[in-house]
C-alpha cells in the first residue's frame, strides 16, 4: 500500500515504493473525461472531540498510565455520536481531480486467484474478463459485493458514469461495522488453495484490501466523508472493551486505512486507536499475535501512521485542529499501540523492521531530562521513558550523560560549599577525576588512583602524566586508555583469552588472582561510556548483557547475582564456536543419545595442564544423558561456562562498570546500544567525513587534499575502516556521527617530509600529511601507513 502521508489526493495510476508498483493495466486501460464533481458546500464547523465527555461509548479516562472506563447515560451517547456526525466535512479533504483509469489486471478464468508479482513484490488485484461488462443491464445496484470481483467491476463504472451511489453504500455498510468489515476481507479461499499473500493466522485477503483501499483515495470526496463517518458511527457503538478475534483483525484494518495519512482525520483516528488500547489484555495478546502476521509493508505502514500521529499531537503545523480537540489520552493511547507493534516486530523469527522506525520525530526537542526525572520521581503519569524504543541511541545517550552531569554538579557543588564554610580556598580540580600516573607503572599507578578518587568517577576525566607538561583536553585521556587497554588486553598478562577465529577477548577462568584489574577494566569500560571515548575492545555482544543483569546495582540486597544472563547457543558461539557447533550435533543427532555417548551431567576442561571435572547438576555424575535430557544439558552446559565458572571475574567487572554508570538511565538501554555506546557505530561513511574534516597549512582546494580524497574513496569498505582506524585508534564512529571525531590533517614541512609515510596522532584524530607531488606516490604512501599501521607511525 502505497499512501501519501501528507494529505490526501488523488495519486497517480503508477506510483513507487521500495521498488513497487501499483496496480498493473493489462489488456484493457478506459479512460473517460469526467467533470470534477462538486465540492459540498457544507459549512457546519468542526465539533470538539475530547476527553472530558463521559459516554458509554467512547470516553476512558487516562491517569497515572492507566485506563478506566467511565459510563454515562444513553442521552449523552446520542449527543456525543451527533457532535461526531456532524464534523465538518469540507474540513477533511482538499478538492481533487476524480482519476477514471481503470487499473486492474485480468486473468483467464482457469486461474486460481490473486498472485504475487515476484519480480517487485507488489499484489495485484486479478479478475476474470467477464467480471467487467459496460452494459447497464449488468450494473449491480445491490450494495452487497459478494466477491472482490463485483466490487471491481462496480468501481470501473462508478469511474465512467462518475456515480457513486452503490459504492458509498457498499462502503458505509462495511466500514459501520468491525465484524463486517472483517467479513469482507476474511479469505474465502478453500483449505487446498494457497496464496502468498494472504496468511493463514491473519486470515486477511491483503490483495482485495490493497485494492479497496487505493481505490478509496481516487474517488470523489463524497465518498471518503462516507467512509469516515461510518468509522465515527462503528467507534462509537462497537465500543465493548471485550473484543471478539473478528473485531480485533478489522481494528488493524482500519489501522492501514490510507485516510488517516491526513492531519485532518485524527480526531476519528484517535479513537479506532483508543478501541485498540482500551481492550482486555488477553485482546492484546492476540494484536500482537496478529501484527506478527503483517507483512513487512503493512506493518511499517500501521507504525508510520501511529508515529505520525504522536508527532502531531506533541508538535502540530498547522491549525487543521484546534487544541481543545486534541485531547490529552492521545499521546498515551498511541504509544501503547506502538509498544504491542514493537512486542510483535521484536518476537518475530521472520524478517524485522529497523528500531527506528518506532523514532518519534521531535523528541529532542523536549526537555528529556525533566522528563527522565518525573519518570524517576513518579510525579508523571505518562513518561516517553517508559517506553524507550521510541528514543534512539543518541537522545538516550544524551539523558544518561545529563543526569551523571546533574548528579556531578551537585556533588561539586556541596564541596565547594563546605570549602567556604570551613573558611578554605576552593579548589577547582574538585570538578574532575583526576589521575595522576608515570608512564612505566600505568597500571599499578592507575590502580591506586582510581581507588582514592572512588567518589569522583562520575566527574569528567582529566590524565596527567608524570613530568610530562601537556595540558589534557581530551587527548591525553584518550592516550591513557590506549596504553592501559594494550596492557591489560594481553595474553601473557592472563586476565582475558583471545580467540583467533573469532578474533574476540573473554575472560579467562583460571585467572583467580586479578579481581582488582578485573574491577579497573570495568570502571575503564564506564568511564569511557560516559566520557564519549570509544574504545577497540573486542568483546563478544553477550558481554553487554550479562552487564546489563541487572541493569541497576541491588545495594539493598548484597546476596543478589549480577551478572548472571540466560545464554542460548548462537550467544554461545560467540565465545566457544568449536564448542557450540558439538552441543548442536547433539541437540540434531537422531540415534541413541545414551548408549552412543555415554555421557554424564559433567563437563571437563584443562586447567594449567591437569583435567578438571565439574558437575552440572545434584548427582550430575551418575545421571547420564539421554534424548529425553539432553535440552537440559545443553542449557546447563552453556550456563557453566557463560556463567559459573567465570562469576568472580565477571562480579568485579561489573560492579566496575557500575561504579561510573551508576544511574537508572541503564533501564533505557538493551545490550546491543550499550556495545555501540563502548566501541562506537559501525555505519561508517567516506564522504560523511570529508564534509567536517579541518585543514591545518592545506585548503580543501589543494591538489594534494584533491588527491587524498579521490585515493579514499578508490579504497575498498575494508581500507576505509583500516583508514579510520589509523587515524582515530578506533574503526567506528561516536554515536553523535563524525563531526563528534574533529578529524584534522595537518601539512608536514620539511627538506625530506615527501619521503616519509603519513603518521596518525590517534589521541587527536589527526593525519599529518606531507605535500607529495602526485596521486600515484600518495596513494602508495597512504597504502603502506594504514596497511601497516597498527604499532608503527601512531602517537
Amino acid at each position: 500500500m502505497n499512501y501519501s502521508s501528507n494529505s490526501i489526493t488523488l495519486p497517480p495510476i503508477k506510483s513507487q515504493e521500495n521498488g513497487s508498483n501499483m496496480h498493473e493495466v493489462s489488456n484493457v486501460k478506459r479512460t473517460s473525461k469526467l467533470s470534477e464533481q462538486n465540492n459540498l458546500n457544507t459549512t457546519t464547523q468542526a465539533s470538539t472531540i475530547n476527553g472530558s465527555i463521559q459516554s458509554n461509548s467512547l470516553h476512558q479516562n487516562v491517569k497515572h498510565g492507566e485506563n478506566s472506563q467511565k459510563i454515562g447515560s444513553s442521552s449523552l451517547v446520542h449527543k456525543q455520536k451527533e457532535k461526531l456526525l456532524n464534523f465538518s466535512s469540507t474540513s477533511l479533504f482538499k478538492s481533487s481531480t476524480v482519476n477514471t483509469n481503470v487499473n486492474l489486471k485480468f486473468t483467464n478464468e482457469h486461474s486460481k486467484g490473486p498472485k504475487s508479482d515476484s519480480n517487485n513484490n507488489s499484489r495485484v488485484l486479478q479478475i476474470k474478463p467477464q467480471a467487467i461488462q459496460s452494459t447497464s443491464e449488468n450494473k449491480i445496484t445491490n450494495e452487497n459485493f459478494e466477491t472482490e470481483e463485483d466490487f471491481c467491476k462496480e468501481v470501473c463504472e462508478s469511474r465512467l458514469t462518475n456515480e457513486y451511489d452503490s459504492i458509498i453504500k457498499f462502503l458505509m455498510k462495511i466500514f459501520g461495522s468491525l465484524t463486517e468489515l472483517y467479513k469482507v476481507f476474511k479469505n474465502k479461499k478453500n483449505n487446498d488453495e494457497k496464496s502468498n499473500d494472504v496468511n493463514q493466522l491473519l486470515d486477511i485477503n491483503l490483495n482485495y484490501l490493497d485494492y479497496m483501499y487505493e481505490s478509496i483515495v481516487r474517488m470523489p470526496e463524497s465518498v471518503k466523508k462516507a467512509v469516515l463517518r461510518s468509522i465515527i458511527n462503528c467507534m462509537m457503538t462497537e465500543n465493548s472493551r471485550e473484543k471478539s478475534t473478528d473485531q480485533i483483525k478489522a481494528l488493524i484494518i482500519l489501522l492501514l486505512n490510507p485516510l488517516f495519512a491526513d492531519s485532518k482525520t485524527y480526531v476519528i483516528f484517535s479513537h479506532v486507536i483508543r478501541q485498540i488500547c482500551m481492550s482486555q489484555v488477553n485482546d492484546h495478546h492476540q494484536f500482537i499475535n496478529f501484527f506478527k502476521q503483517l507483512p513487512v509493508k503493512e506493518l511499517k505502514i500501521a507504525i508510520h501512521q501511529v508515529t505520525s500521529f504522536i508527532s502531531y499531537r506533541l508538535f502540530p503545523t498547522n491549525n487543521e485542529i484546534i487544541e481543545s480537540e486534541m485531547s490529552s489520552w492521545w499521546i498515551p493511547n498511541a504509544v501503547k499501540v506502538l509498544a504491542l507493534m514493537n512486542a510483535a516486530n521484536e518476537n518475530n523469527s521472520n524478517i524485522k523492521l529497523p528500531r527506528s522506525v518506532f523514532y518519534i520525530r521531535g523528541l529532542e526537542l523536549l526537555d528529556l531530562l525533566k522528563e527522565y526525572q518525573s519518570w524517576q520521581m513518579g510525579t508523571k503519569g505518562f513518561s516517553f521513558c517508559q517506553y524507550p524504543f521510541l528514543l534512539s541511541l543518541s537522545l538516550k545517550r544524551y539523558i544518561m550523560q545529563k543526569d551523571s552531569e546533574s548528579k556531578m554538579l551537585l556533588e561539586a557543588r556541596q564541596s565547594l560549599v563546605n570549602k567556604v564554610r570551613e573558611k578554605k580556598r576552593p579548589n577547582m580540580g574538585m570538578l574532575f577525576l583526576t589521575l595522576n600516573v608515570r608512564r612505566k607503572f600505568i597500571l599499578e599507578d592507575s590502580l591506586s588512583e582510581i581507588s582514592k578518587n572512588h567518589g569522583d568517577l562520575r566527574k569528567k576525566l582529566r590524565v596527567i602524566f608524570q613530568g610530562e607538561p601537556a595540558v589534557d583536553l581530551g587527548g591525553v585521556s584518550k592516550e591513557w586508555f590506549f596504553l592501559i587497554i594494550q596492557k591489560l588486553f594481553n595474553e601473557d598478562y592472563g586476565m582475558f583469552k583471545y580467540n583467533s577465529e573469532t578474533k574476540l577477548w573473554w575472560f579467562n577462568a583460571s585467572c583467580k588472582e586479578n579481581y582488582k584489574e578485573f574491577n579497573l577494566c570495568g570502571v575503564l569500560i564506564g568511564l569511557a561510556m560516559y566520557n564519549g571515548i570509544n574504545l577497540n575492545i573486542g568483546f563478544p555482544p553477550c558481554l553487554y548483557k550479562k552487564l546489563l543483569s541487572p541493569a541497576v546495582v541491588p545495594y539493598n540486597n548484597p546476596h543478589a547475582l549480577v551478572g548472571v544472563a540466560p545464554m542460548d547457543i548462537e550467544e554461545f558461539k560467540q565465545v566457544y564456536p568449536d564448542l557450540a557447533n558439538g552441543l548442536k550435533e547433539l541437540l540434531f543427532y537422531e540415534g541413541n543419545v545414551e548408549e552412543d555417548l555415554c555421557q554424564t551431567f559433567q563437563v571437563s576442561f584443562t586447567e594449567y595442564g591437569v583435567v578438571q571435572t565439574r558437575i552440572l547438576k545434584p548427582n550430575g555424575e551418575s545421571i547420564p544423558v539421554t534424548n529425553d535430557n539432553k535440552k537440559e544439558y545443553v542449557s546447563l552446559y552453556i550456563d557453566y561456562f557463560m556463567n559459573k565458572c567465570i562469576y568472580q571475574q565477571f562480579y568485579s567487572f561489573y560492579h566496575g562498570f557500575h561504579s561510573v554508570c551508576a544511574s537508572n538511565a541503564l533501564l533505557l538501554l538493551r545490550p546491543d546500544e550499550v556495545e555501540t555506546l563502548v566501541i562506537g557505530d559501525a555505519d561508517f561513511n567516506i564522504r560523511d567525513l570529508e564534509k567536517v574534516t579541518k585543514y591545518d597549512g592545506y585548503r580543501y582546494s589543494d591538489t594534494v587534499i584533491r588527491n587524498l580524497w579521490d585515493v579514499l574513496y578508490s579504497y575498498s569498505q575494508k581500507q576505509q575502516r583500516k583508514f579510520l582506524f589509523f587515524c582515530t585508534g578506533s574503526d567506528r564512529i561516536p554515536i553523535g556521527g563524525v563531526k563528534e571525531i574533529n578529524f584534522k590533517v595537518t601539512k608536514v614541512s620539511g627538506a625530506n617530509a615527501t619521503q616519509m609515510l603519513p603518521v596518525a596522532h590517534t589521541c587527536f584524530n589527526q593525519l599529518c600529511l606531507p605535500m607529495y607531488k602526485g596521486r600515484k606516490t600518495l596513494a602508495k604512501k597512504l597504502t603502506i601507513a594504514i596497511e601497516n599501521g597498527e604499532g608503527f607511525g601512531l602517537e
